[in-house]
């Protein structure tokens, strides 16, 4: 028994690494909906906004805004937290396909049990503190054919950064190198219905009278910013762009070769 080799097989389901881009794309998706569903309700707010200490009313906790002012706030507050969740899950899914990915790559060097234990039982931290460009970087090789989004991520990557760091107004900092101003690139699926040799976008359910047909497109769109503007995002294109996500991380995980390097 002590010259027999133990064996041990991992079988991969690359759909796996969609369930925490799914999972926090739902949930940041639903917080902005909800956010602003309330904003479009609101009309006053309490004299007071408080918890239980009555004494944490003072300056910055609770500056004097007016109602709209305070709705103006929270509206470029929520839109900031909606692009940070949605870099949020496009890296939840790379730091999985890493932790794959670099487990594999140890494997060989796995000489007893014992050691292929602790390998799959230890939490790898370092996958953890890598950011959203590193981690393409580290998958790349990884992949059979160019990713068909990646342009797409890396302008929500670069909006988000210019609502964290530089409030929403866009700069030459944030521009892409060459650009003149700070460009969101998306995908958006296009609904159309053709009848009698004309066409007409659907943009809410309608009644088919005829023997017409609808078609649906995918269309690659653009917004631009220019320097000093304040970006502004609708709930509309904020769900084009949980769309635009989700279509990167099936492209990405149809394309991924975990068995080795191309």
């Amino acid at each position: 028994m002590e010259n027999d080799k133990l064996t041990a097989t991992i079988t991969i389901n690359p759909n796996d690494f969609l369930t925490p881009l799914q999972a926090t794309l739902g949930e940041c998706s639903n917080a902005v909906f909800t956010g602003l569903a309330v904003l479009d309700t609101i009309t006053e707010l309490p004299e007071f906004i408080h918890g239980e200490d009555n004494f944490m009313m003072h300056q910055p906790y609770g500056a004097v805004m007016t109602t709209d002012q305070r709705k103006i706030h929270y509206k470029s507050w929520l839109i900031r937290k909606g692009f940070e969740d949605l870099i949020k899950a496009v890296t939840t899914m790379l730091i999985d396909i890493y932790r794959v990915l670099s487990i594999n790559s140890k494997l060989k060097n796995t000489k007893t049990w014992g050691e292929f234990q602790e390998l799959i039982s230890t939490p790898d931290y370092e996958a953890t503190l890598k950011h959203y460009p590193d981690l393409i970087k580290l998958i790349k090789p990884y992949l059979t054919d160019d990713l068909l989004l990646e342009k797409e991520i890396n302008s929500i990557n670069r909006v988000r950064r210019c609502l964290v760091h530089r409030n929403g107004f866009a700069t030459p900092i944030d521009f892409y190198k060459g650009d003149k101003s700070l460009i969101l690139n998306w995908v958006f699926f296009k609904f159309v219905y053709k009848e009698n040799g004309g066409e007409e976008e659907m943009k809410e359910m309608m009644l088919m009278t005829g023997k017409g047909q609808i078609e649906m497109t995918q269309e690659k769109r653009t917004k631009e910013f220019l320097e000093n503007e304040r970006i502004e995002i609708s709930y509309q294109l904020f769900n084009e762009l949980i769309m635009t996500c989700f279509l990167f991380g099936q492209d990405l995980i149809s394309k991924l070769k975990i068995g080795g390097q191309k």
